[in-house]
């Protein structure tokens, strides 16, 4: 870390602190657009928004806006677009609602539930923290377990269908967010703004590393306005405005300061859900190798052939022909690694071969043509492989 960030980042331990220090936010050019002045007719308001409140919350900060009262009740406030109305019109008008508590349940997880009475009447039940149906008799004493007899309530499968639908939500942002940044293509910043106030979005987005398209710009995304723009934190502790158009959530293998933004969000206790700072990274070799195929981690031997090509579906690698395939679209283009794994019977003894790079012709590339980020995920593909072969006198990892 540069000497300048290093003496920003001496200012205080708290990370809290250390961005109440900046004098305010800077636009994405670098100026600072308040804090250090007095704004234009508003007495220096713009200037202290820059700053956090609170010592650890944003002034940029977006609460959560619920676009349905009757599902934010059924969600214990977690804001999500409404699957059906149909399908949930008899859990938000046809039920009577307690007043919404503090709730905590098994593992310690406090959360803010409503109950809704059952059809079986005299039990009401709730989602927890967890996405679980929890129960609660009569007499208001909370249940280990759902009544056997509640198992077709009417109440009790909508929640549970409920339930479904928001595990499925946030697994879909977690895929579409880690496509953005595998692809590295420029993202409106009008969709960032609008699906942020979504929780399942926002909890993905967050404390990503965002960066403008010419790469001027860097910091942790912390919030999005649509008339602000989107809200960073930068390598000098600093509020930024980013208000381009288009954003980029770059792969970690093309951000030039990755090993300084690694130390900062240490700093800072950042959490991604997106791999992203921390994912395995790998560089081509600046001597331009030669040939078409990398070996560095074949040979990987399995006992049996189903282990293998159980372990590329948890990866998420297809298994198409005998090898293990991904397709990473780079620069428009896309290319396809792959790593042999064998088209033996399942239960023959088998091994992981040559990783090596295809067009969408099916040639095989010359190293020399495969892009970095290209590179990055087929090495990571073909490490992961590797990493899970049989070992003698151990089971496979």
């Amino acid at each position: 870390m540069c000497s300048r960030r290093r003496a920003t980042a001496r200012r205080s331990s708290c990370p809290g602190r250390r961005w109440a220090d900046g004098a305010g936010a800077k636009g994405s050019s670098g100026r600072r657009d308040g804090g250090g002045r007095r704004g234009r007719g508003t007495g220096g308001a713009e200037g202290r928004a820059g700053r956090l409140r609170g010592g650890s919350r944003p002034a940029f900060f977006v609460p959560s806006i619920t676009r349905s009262s009757g599902l934010k009740s059924a969600c214990h406030g977690r804001s999500s677009p409404r699957p059906s109305h149909c399908q949930w019109a008899s859990l938000r008008s046809s039920h009577r609602w307690s007043a919404g508590d503090r709730q905590v349940f098994p593992g310690g997880r406090s959360t803010a539930v409503a109950w809704v009475e059952t059809d079986a009447g005299g039990y009401r039940v709730a989602l927890d923290g967890e996405g679980r149906v929890a129960c609660r008799n009569a007499a208001g004493r909370d249940l280990k377990s759902l009544p056997s007899k509640l198992g077709d309530d009417r109440v009790v499968v909508q929640l549970k269908q409920l339930a479904e639908w928001l595990a499925a939500h946030e697994r879909g942002c977690l895929e579409d967010v880690e496509r953005w940044m595998v692809r590295s293509l420029p993202v409106p910043a009008a969709v960032l703004t609008a699906v942020w106030p979504d929780e399942a979005w926002q909890g993905v987005l967050k404390d990503l590393v965002v960066t403008a398209v010419d790469g001027s710009v860097a910091g942790f995304l912390r919030g999005a306005d649509a008339e602000r723009g989107l809200g960073l934190v930068d390598l000098d502790g600093d509020t930024v405005r980013l208000t381009d158009g288009e954003v980029l959530i770059p792969h970690p293998v093309l951000l030039e300061d990755l090993d300084e933004l690694r130390e900062f969000a240490v700093e800072l206790g950042v959490s991604q859900r997106v791999q992203q700072l921390y994912r395995e990274v790998w560089h081509r070799p600046a001597d331009g190798s030669a040939g078409t195929e990398v070996t560095t981690y074949a040979g990987g031997r399995y006992r049996e052939l189903r282990e293998l090509v159980g372990r590329c579906n948890r990866l998420g690698c297809r298994v198409r022909g005998g090898s293990a395939v991904q397709s990473v679209t780079e620069g428009g283009r896309t290319v396809e690694a792959r790593v042999w794994v064998g088209d033996y019977y399942e239960y023959d003894a088998c091994e992981t071969g040559a990783l090596s790079w295809a067009g969408s012709d099916g040639r095989a590339l010359p190293l020399t043509e495969v892009g970095p980020v290209a590179w990055s995920e087929g090495m990571r593909m073909a490490a992961a492989l590797y990493a899970g072969r049989t070992i003698q006198g151990e089971e496979a990892a």
